[in-house]
């Protein structure tokens, strides 16, 4: 028995899935010709902005074996210090009336969402849209990392997104990012380093992320939104590809008009003169690193942003987070790894079991104060000041300080939630 040829003609709109039953799964044929068609990208397109992609294993496992027979160009956006890359995604997509898509990736036979991956197609000169993807996905916290690992290493240039960090959070925060790339596999060769705020070490420690491997690291100029970063992007994925490049790279060039910016030299290269404007961008130098912390215009930080900011401050801090116990939900976060997500995720665990603890020892069911001794580190559990129900994680090296002068030192730091 063979089905109708039920592929759309060109041009025309992609018709979502139609529901089987009322309340089953929905259903959709899959023809010959759309088989052996040539695809834009990985995933199928179920929709308008919707693609799916069906594994047997899990989803990062599956992408890396995709990306291993399809080598499709594309960039990714990713955090490191900070949770902007969704956002500014979605800033981009407005600012230019791009749609932000979703790749959904299923379970095999059940049709479970196992992560969901978001992304937006730039327009490429004579070719197929250049997909730009936030490593950011709605998975659990394992997978997170994984599939951010796997898209960050098989992309064609890794946009990094760096938060506002003290030296030794940097250092900690980019470490996994060079294991990744001595570890493998790592397909990557360019790397574009793009702080949130002015940071003088950020040079050396880039020079250190791509020591002794094949990646090639450079500082952009200080960014505070989306369309600012997306233009120190396009200009250097133009750079890349223009005929008798610096790196000899010819190929397809993005053809959206950005916001004006400035290129973006490797670690520890000097400011470059100023260049002639080539196609829709400028090629400008770098301004000092050490400029300004902050970019005049952005908008400004929550007080529990600029509390657990402030909490950096304590050596050895790690990573921090505000959340609320009940829903797990992140109201702020600082730092490096662990994430926001596995803070408040585990951070709200272990308060649930001194809470059990307390009310069957008859003592009562208080909010929880702790400070946990591991091999390495702190973990530290104490309510937050003037917002009942908030709880602050905070991770510290215990090589760092000892734990008493980091619980002082946090204390005094009250102070900032009680003034704002």
């Amino acid at each position: 028995m063979t089905h109708p040829d039920l592929s759309p003609t060109a041009g025309s709109a992609i018709e979502p899935w139609q529901q089987t039953q009322q309340a089953g799964p929905a259903t959709q044929i899959l023809t010959d010709r759309e088989r052996a068609s040539a695809d834009a990208g990985i995933g199928r397109r179920v929709g308008e902005n919707l693609w799916e992609m069906f594994v047997v294993f899990d989803p990062a496992q599956a992408l890396q074996q995709q990306f291993d027979v399809r080598a499709e160009p594309f960039i990714a956006l990713h955090d490191v210090g900070t949770a902007v890359s969704r956002r500014w995604l979605a800033e981009i997509a407005s600012a230019h009336l791009l749609p932000v898509q979703k790749l959904v990736i299923r379970s095999q036979g059940y049709g479970v969402a196992l992560a969901t991956i978001e992304f937006v197609e730039l327009p490429v000169d004579g070719a197929v849209p250049l997909r730009l993807y936030s490593t950011d996905a709605d998975a659990d916290s394992r997978q997170r990392q994984q599939i951010a690992r796997v898209l960050l290493g098989a992309s064609r240039l890794g946009a990094v997104l760096v938060g506002d960090l003290p030296a030794h959070a940097l250092a900690a925060a980019l470490r996994p990012l060079h294991d990744a790339v001595v570890a493998g596999p790592w397909r990557n060769r360019e790397l574009l380093l793009l702080p949130l705020s002015g940071s003088g070490v950020l040079a050396q420690q880039a020079d250190r992320l791509g020591a002794g491997t094949m990646v090639h690291t450079r500082v952009a100029p200080t960014v505070s939104r989306g369309e600012e970063a997306l233009g120190q992007v396009v200009a250097v994925w133009n750079q890349l590809h223009q005929p008798l490049g610096s790196h000899g790279g010819v190929g397809p060039t993005i053809t959206l008009s950005v916001t004006r910016t400035h290129t973006a030299p490797s670690a520890g290269t000097p400011p470059a003169p100023p260049a002639a404007r080539v196609g829709v961008l400028p090629m400008q130098p770098m301004p000092d690193p050490k400029a300004s912390a902050r970019t005049a215009g952005s908008e400004p930080a929550s007080p529990l942003q600029r509390y657990v900011q402030r909490c950096l401050e304590v050596k050895g801090m790690v990573s921090c987070c505000v959340f609320e116990p009940d829903t797990q939900r992140t109201l702020a976060f600082a730092g490096a790894r662990p994430g926001p997500a596995a803070l408040a995720s585990h951070g709200s665990a272990l308060c649930a079991t001194l809470g059990t603890a307390s009310r069957g020892l008859g003592l009562g069911a208080a909010a929880p104060e702790a400070a946990v001794t591991l091999a390495g580190h702190f973990l530290v559990l104490r309510p937050v000041p003037q917002h009942p129900g908030l709880v602050l994680h905070a991770v510290i090296d215990r090589s760092s300080t000892p734990l008493v002068l980091a619980l002082r030192h946090l204390e005094r730091l009250d102070e900032v939630l009680a003034e704002s």
